[in-house]
């Protein structure tokens, strides 16, 4: 017994010191790279300070500031450039704009492939947590670039293979999200990273009273699980007690955590998922509110649910805030709604909704109006029938309203099926 705990201890001893020389070696990678980037950067930098390109300067040396940190010279031309751009406009040559353009973009293409490549080394080395801040970096260069790299898959598909519930609900988001009209959205490795870190976070606080209601949106730096990425996640996300597609569906099953992930801008979301030891749910973090892209002209109206949608849920899924006035029964319906993703002042709102033709009663909330004036109502109309819908049922909705003064007006339908609520 003895020998065989030596051997064991030995083999543990072993095992520590490969993965410390593993990391050693990893940061030894890291520090080359942000070398090697650095030293391809600061050209481009000075070719737009040159050419008074100062939104692309104060770019450039952003970047620059996290890949050398301890640099005085880059803070200073860093913070220089930041102000210029702030009051100067820049009007370079169309030959010099192209060419920083195409500078850029090779820089952020070619490095983006290496940090992903270190990534994957780490992961297979089995430092997941390095690997995914690593990743972060690539992601970033994949942003710049506007499209993923297709080391990209390769690395996320690692950590979430086929099947995965995280992968699963992005699936399902798209889906609905396809029906809407809208653009997919991607599975974001670096968003993920913060939202696994909520999630881990609000499990191994449970039962703390910081955690409860909706101070799961936030983390205390005092408690166990605490990181910056983890906090930020938290105040960007919808957070369910369900497994990921279970989560995700119930989201788009509510009022206000609907919204986010209907937005036409999104383009990805990260998700983190840590279940409880008895398997009865866990914590969920869907973080949609981090991963806007440029604006998508259309559609800047959405319906939900979607015209000709069928086998819809027949009942509200309850959330908090609670858009229910206090007092009333909350065995409510579906919820319907229509947003408005644009600037301007919606008032003037109506909802009418039809089921088999007959007028329902319900909880109409509007700008004007709102469910809770403790919480934002965004440009949205929202009805919320007082009974569940009947099954098989056709449901027509009519809405109008006016934004800046100019009129709005969406009809549409949709069938319920034989669920109350979203599968689980």
């Amino acid at each position: 017994m003895a020998v065989l705990t030596r051997v064991l201890l030995a083999v543990l001893a072993l095992s520590a010191g490969v993965a410390a020389d593993d990391l050693a070696e990893l940061r030894k990678r890291e520090d080359a790279l942000r070398a090697e980037e650095a030293g391809r950067r600061l050209p481009l930098a000075e070719h737009c300070e040159r050419c008074k390109m100062w939104k692309e300067a104060d770019a450039e040396y952003r970047r620059l500031v996290v890949l050398a940190p301890d640099n005085a010279q880059v803070a200073d031309r860093a913070a220089k450039a930041a102000e210029k751009a702030k009051v100067a406009q820049s009007r370079p040559a169309k030959q010099d704009e192209a060419s920083y353009r195409q500078g850029a973009m090779t820089v952020s293409r070619e490095m983006a492939k290496k940090w992903w490549e270190l990534a994957q080394w780490a992961l297979e080395r089995g430092l997941r947590v390095e690997a995914e801040k690593t990743a972060e970096n690539a992601e970033g260069l994949d942003e710049v670039v506007g499209a993923p790299s297709p080391l990209a898959k390769k690395f996320w598909e690692s950590i979430y293979p086929l099947g995965d519930e995280r992968r699963l609900s992005i699936d399902a988001l798209n889906g609905w999200r396809k029906r809407c009209g809208l653009k997919p959205v991607e599975f974001s490795a670096r968003l993920s990273a913060g939202a696994q870190r909520h999630s881990e976070y609000l499990l191994r606080n449970e039962g703390h009273p910081s955690t409860d209601g909706l101070g799961a949106h936030d983390e205390d730096p005092s408690l166990p699980g605490y990181t910056p990425e983890g906090a930020h996640a938290g105040k960007s996300s919808d957070i369910g007690q369900e497994p990921p597609v279970a989560a995700m569906l119930g989201m788009l099953g509510t009022y206000y955590h609907r919204i986010p992930l209907l937005h036409p801008d999104l383009q990805r979301v990260g998700i983190g998922w840590a279940p409880r030891p008895d398997g009865q749910g866990g914590w969920c973090t869907i973080d949609c509110m981090s991963g806007h892209g440029p604006r998508v002209d259309s559609p800047r109206i959405v319906v939900y649910p979607p015209d000709g949608s069928r086998d819809v849920q027949r009942a509200f899924d309850n959330e908090l805030p609670d858009p229910i006035p206090p007092g009333e029964d909350h065995d409510c319906g579906t919820c319907v709604s229509l947003s408005v993703f644009d600037k301007g002042k919606l008032e003037n709102c109506e909802m009418t909704v039809k089921v088999n033709g007959a007028a329902v009663e319900g909880y109409l909330s509007h700008p004007g109006a709102p469910a809770r004036k403790d919480h934002g109502q965004g440009r949205n109309i929202v009805f919320i029938p007082k009974d569940p819908l009947p099954a098989g049922a056709k449901v027509e909705v009519s809405a109008k309203g006016s934004l800046d003064g100019k009129p709005i007006a969406k009809s549409w339908s949709f069938t319920t099926g034989q669920d109350l609520s979203h599968p689980r």
